[in-house]
């Protein structure tokens, strides 16, 4: 971080020739990015009211890199270093080891590479490793990512809905890669918001307001929540023997068509932005919410056996989290259109 940087100046007006305004800028400010006398500045006057000032010349974000001492990190929590790096957009992970990097470590930096999405190993030897990110931030558009994830999404959750209808089982083997895929995007979009935050080139490049960039991560989340409990209803279907026989037309199965209805249309609007659509897919999810409680609730009171019960249950619990996750969609989105009609005084 340069000298001064984060810190605020305060420079008075002056009136230079009777009509126009000038005003100084911070001599390190201009020495960090190489500016001398009589070069270009772009002045953008910001939704908010404020003045942003960049060089002209700006073409490109500077890349960013850190260096991880693995001796010094616990093997278990190698990978959450890796990815708080890579969230915080870092483009060059060095990995040093005085003693040489043994087989858990190299394990585990292979799963941050399955779980991410751009780095590849550059440069390895005995005592470094060296990750470098070969996706350019700008060029995935954050609708695109989040669209891929609904498509994840609601692939699972058909297939699940064909098993139960009698479909082959082997529909669902794959599900925990559709699944990380999942979160693979959603660390993705992740790392795209905080590069976006700090850069208004990110900003441009993406097309993208910066409290909408936060929003749109707060959508990734909940998909990715989505996600988490769509492989649980998979894996519990998967391992359970002698699955009693449900109807699609009572609890809990007939709430699956309603969230894949609602969602389908909190999805539509995030580009279309109709509040009452997003009020009828939430009142309809929280309706699904409150009878699958119930539902939930009268299983304990029957003769059935403890197993069936409590398959029953955790197939109900997990469709009601749907629902409420995808409230909470709706939700976000009411905030996006807020935001965007607010009118600033």
């Amino acid at each position: 971080m340069a000298s001064g940087q984060g810190t605020t100046h305060t420079r008075r007006l002056q009136l230079t020739g009777g009509a126009t305004f000038t005003v100084s800028i911070p001599k390190e400010w201009a020495n960090f990015h190489s500016l001398k006398a009589k070069d270009s500045l772009k002045i953008d006057w910001r939704p908010s009211g404020a003045i942003r000032i960049t060089p002209a010349n700006e073409s490109k974000v500077k890349r960013k890199e850190i260096t991880l001492a693995v001796d010094k990190i616990p093997v278990g929590s190698l990978v959450d270093h890796l990815v708080a790096a890579y969230i915080a957009s870092t483009d060059r992970i060095k990995l040093i080891s005085k003693n040489g990097f043994n087989r858990n470590q190299k394990s585990r930096i292979k799963r941050f590479l399955r779980i991410t999405t751009g780095f590849e190993i550059m440069d390895e030897e005995e005592n470094r490793i060296e990750l470098l990110n070969l996706l350019n931030i700008g060029e995935m558009p954050l609708q695109s990512s989040l669209n891929r994830m609904y498509l994840q999404l609601t692939s699972i959750i058909r297939d699940i809905v064909d098993v139960l209808s009698g479909e082959d089982s082997s529909l669902l083997i794959d599900v925990e890669d559709r699944e990380r895929e999942m979160d693979a995007i959603q660390l993705l979009i992740q790392r795209q918001v905080g590069a976006l935050l700090e850069s208004h080139k990110v900003a441009v490049d993406l097309h993208t307001e910066r409290r909408k960039a936060i929003e749109i991560a707060n959508l990734a989340r909940t998909l990715e929540r989505m996600g988490d409990h769509a492989q649980q209803l998979a894996e519990l279907i998967l391992t359970t023997e002698n699955k009693p026989k449900l109807d699609f037309n009572e609890e809990p199965l007939n709430k699956l068509a309603i969230w894949q209805t609602s969602i389908k249309a909190l999805m539509v609007n995030i580009r279309t932005r109709n509040p009452h659509e997003i009020h009828d897919a939430r009142m309809a999810l929280k309706k699904a919410q409150i009878e699958l409680s119930e539902h939930e609730d009268s299983l304990w009171g029957g003769r059935t056996s403890a197993t069936s019960v409590l398959y029953k249950f955790r197939l109900s619990e997990s469709i009601r989290r749907l629902c409420a996750y995808a409230r909470d969609m709706g939700e976000i989105l009411l905030n996006i259109i807020a935001c965007e009609n607010a009118n600033l005084k």
